[in-house]
């Protein structure tokens, strides 16, 4: 404010409050007192609402949210419960591939296969045991579905698997399923590696140098 905006609003206060300066006084030393009052009660507002503030780089959540924050807390440290979820992973595959390898196995036993072969061959195709009647005895069958379509794992090897029947084949199945022809040319006895046996009839035994 500058001077004459100052003397100005001294005489307005003069001609609204009369020529007595004692009033007049009285008069401005209350309205600053009152001043004073509301800048006092506004700033001791303002440290209120500072403490209602979160801390600096703090998160604010809702209610519903603070509550599921506080159950996540319980359960340990962000790199444990990561830890704790890929072990749950790895053991979950094992169980799973555990799982697949006695599938296969009963598979191949039912057929009379090998099933080390079997499980190389099969990969991932679904597999299903079934119980059925085959010449009126109880027997389990394995199912291969590839596609829409599902067949017994014998007629599916045969149409699927045709060049590697005979490193599949074994020995007879224990009266389970249907079991594959050993078939023999003569000559000399079988390889005991059927793989090598399929693949030294098929190409060859190289040539001699």
């Amino acid at each position: 404010m500058t001077q004459e905006e100052l003397i100005a609003a001294v005489k307005a206060l003069q001609a609204k409050n009369g020529t007595d300066a004692e009033g007049l006084a009285v008069k401005l030393y209350d309205e600053n007192f009152q001043l004073r009052e509301k800048n006092r009660t506004a700033k001791a507002e303002i440290e209120e609402l500072k403490k209602k503030l979160p801390a600096e780089n703090a998160v604010v959540l809702a209610a519903a949210d603070a509550k599921i924050w506080a159950e996540y807390q319980k359960l340990g440290k962000p790199e444990d419960l990561g830890k704790a979820v890929s072990e749950r992973a790895d053991l979950s595959k094992q169980v799973s591939e555990s799982k697949r390898k006695e599938l296969v196995n009963a598979a191949a036993e039912a057929h009379g296969l090998r099933a080390s072969v079997l499980s190389k061959l099969i990969g991932e195709l679904p597999i299903e045991m079934k119980d059925e009647q085959r010449d009126g005895k109880a027997v389990k069958v394995a199912y291969v579905k590839d596609g829409a379509e599902s067949k017994p794992l014998d007629k599916y090897a045969e149409s699927a698997w045709a060049d590697f029947v005979p490193a599949l084949r074994t020995e007879p199945a224990k009266g389970n399923g249907t079991q594959f022809v050993n078939q023999s040319t003569g000559g000399k006895a079988p390889e005991s590696d059927p793989v090598k046996s399929y693949f030294a009839k098929t190409y060859g035994e190289g040539k001699k140098t």
